[in-house]
């Protein structure tokens, strides 16, 4: 790896099979100051889903690679955020110490909330990011771009150190990054399965409130059921962070 701020090398580890795990190991020298270092980056695509319709007439309910992104706290703690295709640019960052993991996931796995053959979105993978050693304090950053249609990469979400290394010293990182479906990363009881948007509960015209209601499934072994939880805003809200 070679530019005009940064030279390193990188080792890739690939092991192949129904979960598909690469270690990555790296050593990196900045060659000046860096703003923002962004590692373990991970892209998709989100157009919309359940949480965020098609404007458009589309034969298809759901269009997306990925539709949220998890990540599991240092604290043992999980946070789950939906993805949405946004009217403009749109970063949200999640401080961090010395995650566990992090990752842009696919839990939709039924045909039917998709339909379309062909590009078998409930087949794509989600990617998990699993650093090995302390990786300090920072935050999960997540990047998402406006895009007219299916064929860009709009998601993105990186590590950012509090602490970037400093110029012409050795940067030595390590994580194992997993392609998982039915073996993926979630909390050990339960985990959000999807995320729905609609009015004010007075659906009323003058009622610019909106509901969410937040679906959720536990483990066939943990001692809680399955739930809804609805939360209910009063007044319209530019960004859901969830």
């Amino acid at each position: 790896m070679d530019s005009r701020r940064v030279s390193g090398a990188y080792r890739f580890v690939i092991k192949p099979g129904e979960e598909t795990s690469m270690e990555v190991k790296s050593r990196l020298f900045l060659r000046e100051n860096v703003t923002k270092l962004g590692l373990a980056p991970l892209t998709s695509m989100y157009l919309f889903g359940e949480n965020q319709p098609s404007p458009q007439s589309d034969f298809r309910p759901e269009v997306h690679d990925s539709d949220g992104l998890s990540i599991h706290l240092g604290t043992g703690e999980w946070v789950w955020r939906p993805l949405v295709n946004p009217k403009r640019l749109l970063v949200t960052s999640f401080s961090a110490t010395n995650p566990q993991g992090f990752g842009l996931m696919q839990r939709d796995r039924s045909f039917a909330n998709y339909q379309e053959i062909g590009a078998w979105y409930e087949r794509r993978p989600s990617g998990w990011v699993e650093p090995r050693g302390n990786w300090g304090s920072g935050r999960v950053e997540l990047v998402q771009i406006p895009t007219p249609d299916e064929t860009n990469d709009n998601m993105v979400a990186y590590w950012v150190p509090d602490n970037p290394p400093k110029p012409k010293q050795p940067f030595d990182y390590e994580y194992r990054l997993l392609w998982q479906k039915d073996g993926e990363q979630m909390p050990p009881l339960s985990w959000v399965t999807q995320t729905r948007m609609g009015q004010g509960l007075t659906r009323k015209q003058e009622d610019t409130s909106f509901s969410l209601v937040v679906d959720f499934e536990a483990r066939p072994s943990a001692s809680c059921r399955p739930m809804c939880a609805s939360i209910r805003w009063y007044r319209p809200m530019p960004m859901l962070n969830c």
